[in-house]
C-alpha cells in the first residue's frame, strides 16, 4: 500500500483503477472500491486549477451509494458503513496555499458527522486518515433540526448552521507569510501562515483558524463519512493555488492608465475597471497589452468558483481591446442576480474583478 502512497502522491501521475488495491481489511465483498477519473487542463487563468472530480471515490458497503459526474458527487450513507473521496492538489510544482470551493448540501440524521483533510499520504481507503499526516482538517456535522454546520476541528467550535445548498470556500495558507486572495464578498482578505480561512456564501464563518499540522503539505484533499447516515452532494469543486497576487490586482489600476472612448451617452470605460458596475444590460471590461504578443484567457466565475462565462481565450498583439458580458452563461441562459468575478489573465499578470448582475 505504501508504494500506492508513494504513486499518489508523485508528481504528474493520474491514478490508474487497476493500480489501486484494497488493504486487506477490506478485501471482502464489502470493500471499498476506488475509481479513477481523467483529469482535466489547468485553467491558465490562475497559476494552479484543476477542475476535475474526484480522482478515488467508494463506499465500503454495497447497501450505500456513491456515483460521480463531470462536477457532481453524490452519496448516499447508510448507518454503519462509510465512504471516501480522495484527489491530489499538486501538478508539476508543490503548492503552499490553496482556496477550496465546493457547493454542498447535507441532509442527515443528528449523529452524521464528516471532516475534509488537506494533507499528504492520506491513502485511498474508506477509513479515516490520521492527524500525523493532516496540514488541515475541517468538520460537517448536522444538528437535530436537519441543518449542518461546519466545524473547527481544533479549536473546537460550530458555525451557525445552514440548509440547502451552500458554496463553501476554504482557504489554506502553508507560504511561510501572510497572503491575500480574493474572498466570496468581493473583497481582499489576508490569512496568515499556517492559518485558514472558511467561507459559506458571503459571509466568513472562521477567520485565521489553526491547522492541524504545522509541519504538513498540501498535495492531498480526502472527505471522509463515518458516521451517521444521509445524504451529502458535492458540487463543482474546484481547487486554485493562490499567491497574492491576484487579490493584489483586485481594483488596483495606475494612474496613467488610458480611457477607452465609451458610446455615446455612456460613462468612460477605464483600464481593468468593468462599467457599469452594477450592472443591468451589458457590463465592459478594457484591458491592454503594451508589448509583445500575450496569451489572454478572460472569464466570468461565480462565487462557488464555477467558470459561467468564457469571454476569450486566444493570443494577441499589442493595443488596448474590450470585451463585453451580457449576463449570459455559456449556454446562453442568464445567470441569477448576485456577485459574480471577472478574472483576466493576461501574459504573466492576472486581475480579479468584482461584478453585480442586477437582472430585472
Amino acid at each position: 500500500m505504501s508504494s500506492l502512497i508513494r504513486r499518489f502522491v508523485g508528481v504528474g501521475l493520474l491514478l490508474a483503477l487497476g493500480l489501486l488495491v484494497p488493504p486487506p481489511d477490506l478485501a471482502s465483498a464489502q470493500a471499498f472500491v476506488p475509481r479513477a477519473v481523467e483529469a482535466s487542463q489547468p485553467e491558465a487563468v490562475v497559476p494552479v486549477r484543476v477542475d476535475a472530480p474526484w480522482e478515488v471515490f467508494g463506499v465500503s458497503s454495497a447497501r450505500s451509494q456513491i456515483t460521480s459526474e463531470a462536477q457532481t458527487m453524490r452519496v448516499a450513507l447508510n448507518a454503519g458503513d462509510r465512504a471516501a473521496c480522495v484527489r491530489r492538489l499538486t501538478l508539476d510544482a508543490p503548492v503552499q496555499a490553496v482556496l477550496c470551493r465546493f457547493n454542498l448540501s447535507v441532509a442527515g440524521d443528528a449523529a452524521t458527522s464528516q471532516v475534509l483533510r488537506v494533507g499528504a499520504g492520506l491513502g485511498t481507503s474508506a477509513d479515516d486518515s490520521p492527524d500525523a499526516a493532516t496540514y488541515a482538517r475541517l468538520g460537517v456535522v448536522t444538528n437535530a433540526a436537519g441543518n449542518f454546520q461546519i466545524r473547527d476541528l481544533v479549536g473546537r467550535r460550530n458555525s451557525p448552521s445552514f440548509e440547502g445548498t451552500q458554496a463553501l470556500s476554504w482557504a489554506l495558507n502553508n507560504s511561510g507569510r501572510t497572503l491575500t486572495y480574493a474572498a466570496p464578498d468581493g473583497s481582499v482578505e489576508a490569512v496568515a501562515d499556517d492559518r485558514m480561512d472558511v467561507w459559506v456564501g458571503r459571509s466568513k464563518v472562521f477567520d485565521d483558524m489553526a491547522v492541524t499540522m504545522r509541519s504538513g503539505a498540501i498535495a492531498e484533499l480526502k472527505w471522509y463519512w463515518g458516521t451517521g447516515a444521509g445524504i451529502t452532494t458535492f458540487d463543482h469543486l474546484t481547487v486554485e493555488a493562490f499567491d497574492g497576487a491576484d487579490a493584489a490586482a483586485l481594483g488596483a489600476v495606475p494612474e496613467d492608465s488610458p480611457i477607452v472612448a465609451p458610446p455615446p451617452g455612456e460613462a468612460p470605460l477605464e483600464l481593468y475597471r468593468p462599467t457599469p458596475n452594477p450592472f443591468e444590460r451589458t457590463m465592459r471590461f478594457a484591458y491592454a497589452i503594451p508589448t509583445g504578443i500575450e496569451a489572454v484567457d478572460i472569464g466570468v466565475f461565480d462565487v462557488s468558483g464555477r467558470k459561467v462565462r468564457g469571454l476569450v481565450q486566444e493570443r494577441q498583439q499589442v493595443g488596448v481591446y474590450e470585451v463585453q458580458w451580457d449576463g449570459r452563461a455559456d449556454g446562453g441562459a442568464r445567470v441569477k442576480n448576485g456577485v459574480y468575478f471577472l478574472r483576466a489573465a493576461i501574459g504573466t499578470q492576472s486581475r480579479v474583478a468584482r461584478v453585480v448582475y442586477l437582472l430585472k
